[in-house]
């Protein structure tokens, strides 16, 4: 039964022989279960149906070969670290498997399951590094780009806010007036200019109701819009 801390790899090789030593050599260590492919057609198959830790890649492969797979890997998002095998004077081949993004190579004729088993472990760990300084990239990304949103949010309110005070300032500068034009004018008119001017008045003082209702009702969506910002604040930890 596998451990709860035993990797899963891949190791794909169209040679039989080597293919089953280092697949027998791994097992021997109890730190991995291994699954083996013979080409790189049936990793690629083997890539979809089941998720790994690290690949183990041969580069030269009838068919599809190993660079060729992880090309496929990076076409299909799948971020496996992968370990080249490769022959001697292939420098030109680990020259572009490290520009494909291979984490490391090691030469098929000095291969020894204690150095393959040490490179398996460091490109796990190195591959589980980056994963987490991507994903703390990211979040520290979204974190900004909320930050940028909420203060654009609080701009709104401010601006809200100052609107608010104008209007509230603007009405009540025409409520006064109308009650001054009321107090001096309506006796000085004669009865029929004077019930104009009353009709007048009470229209007026109708809109200025309005206003005040709508100035209430703005006061109190910016009661809400502040406990949301505060809310949100606090959720991402800020005072």
């Amino acid at each position: 039964m596998n451990g709860p801390q035993m990797l899963r790899l891949l190791v794909a090789d169209d040679e039989d022989s080597f293919r089953l030593s280092v697949e027998m050599g791994l097992k021997m260590t109890d730190k991995y279960a291994v699954d083996t492919a013979e080409s790189g057609e049936t990793a690629v198959e083997k890539i979809k149906s089941s998720s790994y830790d690290v690949i183990l890649l041969d580069n030269k492969m009838p068919g599809m070969d190993g660079l060729e797979v992880v090309e496929w890997m990076h076409q299909n998002h799948v971020h496996t670290p992968v370990i080249m095998f490769t022959n001697m004077g292939s420098e030109e081949v680990i020259i572009e498997a490290m520009k494909s993004g291979v984490y490391d190579y090691l030469r098929k004729d000095e291969i020894q399951i204690g150095r393959l088993s040490a490179a398996i472990q460091a490109v796990h760990e190195r591959y589980l590094n980056r994963r987490q300084l991507i994903e703390h990239e990211a979040e520290e990304k979204l974190f900004r780009e909320k930050e940028r949103d909420l203060d654009a949010l609080e701009a709104l309110h401010a601006s809200i806010i100052s609107t608010h005070r104008l209007l509230e300032r603007d009405v009540a500068a025409l409520s006064r007036l109308q009650t001054l034009c009321r107090e001096q004018f309506s006796s000085l008119l004669p009865p029929d200019k004077a019930e104009l001017f009353n009709s007048v008045m009470r229209e007026i003082e109708q809109h200025i109701d309005t206003a005040l209702i709508g100035i209430r009702s703005v006061s109190a969506i910016s009661g809400l819009g502040v406990q949301k910002i505060e809310d949100i604040r606090g959720a991402f930890g800020k005072k």
